[in-house]
Order: structure tokens, then sequence, then C-alpha cells
């Protein structure tokens, strides 16, 4: 852990401290910046010198409070932690009583806010992030960075305590934000995209969860591989920074079934935070709750109740230091089941099912195969054309939501369907169209789910030309 910045400058490092990262500083740390740590016996000398010397509500005692607050909090010690932010904030505020809107006093704002949040104590933690926000807003502006990372650890205490509609309206805000100031494919934007991928979880939108999810681990993979070639970074030390995506995404496919994908995808995660943090910290707990809901979900009820008896004990071992009294005590996150649309694009779903899209000029673009099928999603893998070869070459797997409508997939109503008939390659096939954007254009799009599996996409016009069309498909058993 590294001792708090001093001055403006360094402000988004300490602002960007949010619980999907678990206060660990993980970004200095793969750079190899690591400094000289301080013990809490040294840091509580220099704190009481300091105080003697300088009065206890000088400035200067501010990063030896936050040192001592970052100290415990890397040890899982929410509960002592807090009083040290507490009177960080105090001091803070009295240095800047002319200017209550100091960004100083919104940083320790942020850190008392977090702090709250991992103790489970969700609605202090919005007070605190409350008073926080018109602060940065105010002082850096709402399309600022640091007021994204704000937004996102709002969205996180909202997930924690249910208000799904407020934390998605924060990370979509975030979002915007942080891809213009970085783009969408940074790795400051993968904190962001974590969090999205864990509200879609939580709200039955499996398709999107794992579009999210997927996209981090990916922006977080290769944005990792330079530094670990070059040795600015450890193996383990990249290997706990990919571990709160490869939780999500864990828990995700545990939800819809996928159990073979999230076994290896759990089981790397909980090595990669016994090697960092050791056998009994806090944060093994997300990750242990998900282990147990994956094992009795499979059946081994054994394996499943020793994880939620580890659960039990870490949690009552940390119970005065991580938690207190009134902490919840942690469980796997809940998903809700999706509703079925009157208008379902995978009617009938079955294993083999296949559609050829084509595009002007009859020149083959893609090839939707479902590979494989749960009761809530389908796994459908993409193929490419290769002109050279002249043959399909298989890419990407992805999940689609068996209940997902034409509001989830392309952002239109059921009601603004209309009726109609086209005709693909001299056959009249009777569909439903809508006009919808899609890559900055408005087109209209033709669905038959009954007729064209995988989707039931038959065609796309932009502009008054086809786009692409289904050109041959067919189901499976």
């Amino acid at each position: 852990m590294t001792t708090r910045p001093s001055g403006f400058g360094r402000f988004l490092s300490f602002l960007t401290t949010i619980v999907w990262l678990s206060f660990f500083l993980v970004g200095t740390a793969l750079q190899g910046q690591d400094r000289p740590r301080k013990d809490l016996p040294t840091l509580k000398k220099e704190l009481a010198e300091a105080e003697t010397s300088k009065g206890k509500d000088h400035a200067d005692l501010i990063p030896i409070l936050d040192e001592i607050s970052n100290s415990y909090r890397e040890q899982g010690g929410y509960v002592p932690a807090l009083p040290f932010t507490q009177r960080a904030l105090e001091i803070a505020r009295k240095v800047h009583a002319r200017e209550q809107d100091s960004v100083d006093v919104a940083i320790q704002l942020d850190y008392q806010g977090t702090l709250y949040h991992l103790q489970g104590d969700d609605k202090s933690a919005m007070e605190s992030y409350g008073q926080a926000l018109p602060i940065v807003e105010k002082k850096l502006g709402a399309d600022h960075p640091a007021y994204a990372s704000l937004l996102t650890n709002v969205a996180i205490a909202c997930l924690a305590s249910g208000n799904t509609g407020e934390a998605e309206r924060s990370l979509q805000k975030a979002l915007g934000v942080v891809n213009t100031a970085f783009g969408a494919a940074a790795q400051e934007a993968t904190d962001v995209q974590g969090a999205l991928g864990e509200l879609y979880l939580r709200t039955g939108h499996f398709a999107k969860a794992e579009q999210y999810l997927v996209y981090a681990y990916t922006v977080r993979s290769e944005g990792l591989d330079i530094p670990l070639a070059a040795g600015q970074t450890t193996e383990p030390e990249v290997l706990f920074y990919m571990a709160p995506v490869r939780n999500l995404l864990g828990r995700l496919y545990t939800v819809v079934g996928l159990y073979d994908k999230a076994d290896p995808l759990l089981h790397d995660a909980l090595k990669a935070y016994e090697a960092k943090l050791g056998k009994d910290h806090p944060q093994l707990e997300d990750v242990l709750v998900n282990l147990a809901a994956l094992s009795q979900a499979m059946g081994h009820l054994d394996q499943a109740e020793a994880y939620q008896k580890r659960v039990d004990q870490i949690y009552d071992k940390n119970k005065g230091l991580s938690f207190t009294a009134a902490s919840p005590r942690p469980k796997a996150i809940e998903a809700s089941l999706p509703v079925a649309n009157a208008v379902s694009l995978y009617p009938d779903a079955h294993v083999g099912d296949w559609v050829v899209y084509e595009g002007p000029g009859g020149i083959p673009v893609s090839k939707l195969e479902l590979i494989r099928k749960t009761t809530l999603i389908a796994v459908v893998r993409n193929y490419s054309w290769d002109p050279g070869k002249k043959e399909w070459q298989a890419g990407i797997e992805q999940i689609a939501d068996l209940s997902g409508g034409v509001k989830d997939v392309y952002g239109i109503s059921e009601s603004d369907l209309k009726t109609e008939k086209t005709t693909i390659h001299q056959s009249e096939v009777p569909c439903s169209t809508a006009t919808a954007a899609m890559e900055g254009r408005q087109c209209k799009i033709y669905l038959a789910p009954k007729t064209v599996p995988v989707g039931g996409l038959l065609k796309v016009e932009c502009d008054g030309q086809v786009d692409m069309q289904a050109s041959d498909y067919g189901r499976g058993k």
C-alpha cells in the first residue's frame, strides 16, 4: 500500500478506490511502485508526535491518519479504520472551514462511505457519498473521471441495498464519462463495466451481464500482458487484479447453469485471493459463498457445506474487525428470474439451430449456431466467412437470454412492432418489423422468430438498402 499523495494532482488515485478493488491500490502495485510500508505502532507514534508538535487539528495529521486507516483496511480492519478516517474528515472540514466544498473533504467522505459499505452499512455509505457528490460535481464537473468514480461507488452501495434502478442510472452516467475521458477499452473503464455486469446479473439480464464482464475481463487481461512481460508486475498481482471479474463471471455462469465454465473461474479467484490476502481475510467471503452455491447446484452437498462453514468461520473471526454486530452475513448474489416476453426471439430453441447471414451483393458475413442450452440461456457460437479458404471460421461464444425480447436486444417496444410480409430468396415470409437505431443509423429490422432460429432476425435495411439478411437457416433436433 502506498501513502496518501498530497495535493490535487494525485486525487484520482484515491477517489477511484472502490469496493470492487477492495481498497488495495492495485494499479500502483502492478506498476512495480511498492513503497516501504510502516507498521501501525510506527504510524501511531508519528501521529502522537505530530499532535504534540503541531496540534490535534493540523492538516499535516491527515496523511498519517489516512495511512493508519489504509493499514487497517489492508488487513480487513474496516471497523478500526473508520475512526481514523472520520477524524481526518473532521480535520479537513476545520482546515477548510471557509470552503466546506473542498475536494479534500470529498476525498475523506468517499473513504468514509466505502468503509461503511464494507461493514454492510449502506445507508450510512449513501449519506457520505451523497455529501461528496455535489462537491466533486461543483469543483471538478460532471464530466470529470473523479465524478465517474464516485458515481460508481454510489452504484455499488445501491446494488447492495437492492436499488438497481438508481445503480443503473449512476453506472451508465459514469461509463459515459470514463469512455469519453479514456476510451471504452481503457483499464479505467473496467471498474464501471464490472459493476454493470453485476447489475445485469442481479436483474436477470444475463446476456448483458456476460457482455460487460467478458469485456472487462479481456481488457484487464490484455492490458497486463506487457507490464508482466517487462517485469513491472508479478503473476500473483495480476491474478489478484483479475480475481474480482473471475468471481462475478463464475457467479453468472452458476446462476445460468453453465457449471463447467463457473468452476475454474471461481477456483482461480479463490487461489488469487488466498495468495494475496491469506486464508481468513473477509474479501474471500464473496467467492466462497459463490463456490458454495455452485457446489449446491451441482449436487455436491458436502462440499457446499464445507464452503459455507468456512464463510461462517471467517465472518465470526472478523466480527469487530471487519463487521459490526449489525452487519449482515455474506451471501451469494441473487438474480431476479427473467419475465417472459410476449414476442420471444428463441421459441422452441434447440441445440443445432443455425442461421447464415449475407451482406450486400450476397457475400456471406456470419453464421450463428446454438451449441448449448440451459433453462435460462442459449450458448451461441459466431462464425465468420473466410473468402480465401471458402469456409466458416469459428469465433466467440456468447450467451443469449431465452426469455429476451425485442426491447432487451433492439431497444424497441413490442407495441411498436408491425405485422408485414417480406420476400427472402423468392419466398414470402410473415414477419414483424420496427425501426431501431443501429450503429448511429435508423434501420428497419425484420423479425421472424418462428421461421429463423437463433434470434429470429430475418433482415436489416438501412437507408433503403439491405444491410444484411438471412440466406439460409435450419433447426436442430
